[in-house]
């Protein structure tokens, strides 16, 4: 018989006869996307300020944020085209972060205000005031925190080189005091160091000179909270002329 074997029972069906059954399906191929950016300005910037941190302005070379983002230097020239022009743009990011008082109170109050933001401004970000002036040059940026205090100097009466004067003092005044709180944990370290070799001294002053090194969680706040009064009352003392 056609399509059977011939033995009992047993039959097949010819191969022309089998039902291959569906066509498997192709594989589909997906679409190839292009390679994921692994850098772009915002990270730049971001290890830049990281780096700024750890390591201060004076070491700061983009051969050694490269490294840090484990890119070539070239790769970050085609974003920037040298360091002082990444360095302006993270002195951007750091003064644009500035929020000044809302206008329209009364100017104490104004004043202790802006004053505080500018700590909590350098408190986060303190190679901001090395960014203030760098290679010769006050930074553009650094007008966004100082339009806002000249701006309410005039809303004050003041004109012209009174404005000019006091604005100086104020700004001067302030960042000095921030410079300050900066270095107050190692400078009350280094007077601890040199008073105790000091044998000619009595016990009382040796006392009293490791009694103000000692370290102070709150000194560094209230000294400059000191220097925010005191610029009040100059302010004071001018407006009565």
């Amino acid at each position: 018989m056609p399509g059977t074997l011939g033995f009992p029972g047993m039959t097949r069906t010819s191969p022309s006869a089998v039902d291959p059954g569906p066509e498997p399906e192709k594989r589909r191929r997906t679409p190839q996307r292009g390679r994921p950016k692994i850098l772009d300005h915002d990270r730049i910037i971001a290890a830049a300020l990281d780096m700024l941190t750890d390591q201060g302005l004076a070491s700061f070379t983009l051969h050694k944020l490269a490294l840090r983002l484990n890119v070539s230097v070239m790769t970050l020239y085609t974003y920037f085209p040298s360091r002082d022009a990444l360095l302006n743009e993270v002195a951007s990011t750091i003064f644009s972060s500035f929020e000044a008082p809302a206008s329209g109170l009364p100017w104490r109050e104004w004043m202790a205000a802006y004053l505080h933001e500018l700590r909590h401004l350098f408190d986060r970000y303190p190679v901001g005031l090395h960014l203030i002036k760098f290679d010769g040059e006050v930074n553009p940026s650094w007008m966004r925190v100082l339009i806002p205090l000249i701006r309410e100097l005039s809303d004050m009466g003041l004109s012209g080189r009174q404005i000019s004067i006091t604005n100086n003092w104020i700004i001067r005044t302030s960042l000095a005091l921030l410079i300050a709180r900066i270095s107050l944990r190692e400078e009350g370290v280094s007077v601890r160091d040199f008073a105790i070799p000091l044998y000619d001294m009595t016990d009382a002053d040796r006392a009293l000179m490791m009694a103000i090194a000692e370290p102070d969680a709150d000194i560094a706040d209230d000294i400059y909270d000191l220097g925010v009064r005191n610029i009040i009352l100059g302010l004071e003392d001018m407006l009565r002329g």
